[in-house]
């Protein structure tokens, strides 16, 4: 830690691996937490977490910001497979109150609602395979009523064009929007940035 209280990374040989993860369950007494991970081949983290990793020493820090989701009227929340624990975090924390429309990349309907929390939701598998190309076209079809608030987590391209309906299409602002990159195609190292 400097003196500011900035955390110093190794670097060179002992560069870590850092990532952001949503915790969605956290027992105290048994110090102990739940993370999701997507599991894909050639992830960083999911590789990892199919090892058997007993012996292995994972840091903890946080947590980042988490102000959960305060419009209850008409939101529209869309995440790929990467965001998927956070979108379930989000509903669970208006514990079934928020109204509106769900996009998820998932290979079955059932598998999606059988993952995230009971919710008053209108809630959409979309083929993981046509997720990213597919998610902004999607979200542009929620125009029957005024969008309140929009959340995405996914592909860095993805995005990137959901961010555009949010603000073209929805009229949403930095207070009322936020479109996150979880990953960036081709680059496994990439490193989420909220857009």
């Amino acid at each position: 830690i400097d003196e500011n209280g900035r955390t110093i990374w190794p670097k060179g040989e002992d560069t870590l691996h850092a990532r952001w993860v949503t915790v969605r369950h956290v027992r105290l007494d048994e110090r102990e937490i739940d993370v999701d991970i997507a599991h894909h081949q050639g992830g960083l983290i999911s590789d990892w977490a199919s090892l058997d990793g007993d012996d292995q020493k994972v840091g903890v820090m946080g947590p980042a910001s988490d102000e959960g989701l305060d419009f209850t009227k008409n939101v529209v929340l869309a995440a790929d497979a990467t965001g998927l624990p956070a979108l379930a975090r989000l509903i669970e924390s208006v514990e079934g109150r928020v109204k509106g429309h769900l996009f998820a990349a998932s290979p079955s309907q059932e598998i999606l609602e059988s993952y995230l929390p009971k919710s008053e939701m209108n809630v959409v598998a979309i083929d993981p395979d046509k997720f990213t190309e597919e998610v902004a076209e999607r979200l542009r079809s929620c125009t029957n009523q005024p969008v309140e608030y929009g959340w995405f987590a996914g592909e860095f391209s993805a995005a990137q064009a959901v961010r555009t309906v949010f603000k073209q299409t929805f009229g949403l602002d930095k207070h009322t929007q936020i479109s996150m990159a979880y990953w960036r195609r081709g680059l496994p190292g990439h490193e989420s940035r909220a857009l």
